[in-house]
């Protein structure tokens, strides 16, 4: 009996263990179901989240090609990318554009912002008037709020005056201004000064504050835009496509840019133009009899440019707008000789001829000039504001966009 209940004990405990192990195997089986099932799982999700990043990324190229190749797009738009969806919202925001793209493959979602912001020059214009070698002549009681710097001489006449300090560089001669600040010069002659005075010859001439005889000639000082800034500018312009023959606005409303004109650009007769990005005209630009210029809203505060091989002549009232502090239209004319003529007021415009003469008349009131001649009259007047010593120039919305920011948003 004892024997019976022993063999009954040994196979027991061998059911038991086998149980046992049977127990362990399952756990450990389950176990490595569940791992496999749960690494599959993380796999699916890895993959379909990687597919929808894929599908966003392809809604922000998509939409980058759109905006800098100035192709059609519509604000808010959808994508199918393979199975994913993809969803674009675009929206501006000071002169910049916001993409907001959400990507989306079996409910998994991974969000895109990526900002686009108009690229930009950064050009000092550190003087309200920068002359070159011609020199500058101020008549009839014109005059300069600000600083001046000339590589050639400086002659005034008919209580001509500026309110800053005044450079002449080389040998030339300072004669007959009044001046509110400091002078420099080789030779000033019949100058009336406020600040103090730099020279090494002097006649006719009172200085309120302290005389430097013997003071080294002031060094000439190299234009504010390069000839490689030029080129740029009429590169971009041309990007933008190109119109063959006279573009003229005569008493109506258009807005251009970016654009290569082969022929001249007439704004006339009380029209209302707006440049949306570089404008560039081979031949003459005439803006005349109340006409209006403006600078597009997309600019923001970055300023814009319009230039030409040819003349510039503004008259009769024609107005100018910028977009605010700190913005500006400059004109450039890359033409020698008689390239600007201005005859009434252009207050929130920059003009610009380093190869040529500007002639300034009939009360005009401008923000900077900067040529290789000058000419001052008629009680004209320049009032340089200080942002144009940090002043950013843009090719404007359609030929100068680049990412400010790529993010993935939660």
């Amino acid at each position: 009996m004892l024997t019976s209940l022993f063999k009954n004990q040994k196979g027991f405990a061998a059911i038991f263990a086998t149980m046992i192990i049977l127990a362990a195997v399952l756990v450990v089986a389950s176990a490595i179901s569940l791992s496999a099932l749960t690494e599959k799982k993380i796999t699916r999700n890895s993959l379909l989240s990687a597919q929808a990043y894929l599908a966003a990324e392809s809604g922000v190229e998509d939409s980058l090609y759109r905006i800098i190749k100035g192709k059609n797009y519509q604000n808010s738009n959808s994508l199918d990318v393979g199975q994913a969806e993809t969803t674009i919202n675009i929206s501006d925001s000071g002169g910049q554009k916001i993409i907001a793209v959400s990507g989306q493959q079996d409910n998994r979602f991974r969000n895109l912002e990526v900002i686009l912001g108009i690229s930009a020059q950064s050009i000092s214009f550190h003087y309200g008037v920068q002359v070159g070698e011609g020199g500058l002549s101020m008549d009839n009681g014109s005059s300069v709020q600000g600083n001046v710097y000339s590589n050639g001489p400086i002659s005034g006449a008919n209580n001509a005056s500026v309110t800053g300090d005044v450079w002449v560089a080389g040998s030339n001669t300072l004669d007959s201004l009044s001046i509110g600040g400091h002078a420099h010069a080789h030779r000033i002659s019949d100058c009336a000064i406020a600040g103090d005075a730099y020279y090494q010859e002097i006649s006719d001439s009172s200085v309120a504050g302290a005389s430097y005889p013997g003071s080294p000639d002031p060094a000439m000082e190299n234009m504010p835009i390069s000839e490689t800034n030029i080129e740029d500018w009429k590169t971009d312009a041309e990007a933008g496509g190109v119109y063959t023959g006279n573009y003229i606005l005569d008493g109506s409303s258009a807005s251009l840019g970016p654009k290569k004109i082969i022929g001249n650009l007439t704004v006339a007769n009380g029209a209302d133009f707006t440049v949306t990005g570089t404008i560039y005209v081979t031949g003459s630009i005439n803006i005349s009899n109340n006409a209006k210029v403006r600078l597009g809203a997309d600019y923001g505060s970055l300023s814009g440019v319009v230039l030409t091989d040819g003349m510039i002549s503004v008259s009769n009232n024609s107005i100018f707008y910028g977009n605010g502090q700190s913005s500006f239209l400059l004109f450039l004319s890359d033409k020698t000789g008689e390239a600007i003529d201005i005859a009434n007021n252009a207050n929130t415009v920059i003009f610009y001829a380093s190869r040529g003469n500007v002639s300034i008349s009939n009360n005009a009131i401008l923000k900077e000039v900067t040529a290789y001649q000058i000419t001052l009259s008629n009680n004209s007047q320049v009032i340089y504001e200080s942002g144009l010593a940090s002043a950013k120039f843009s090719s404007g919305p359609g030929a100068g966009w680049e990412i400010k920011k790529w993010e993935e948003k939660p």
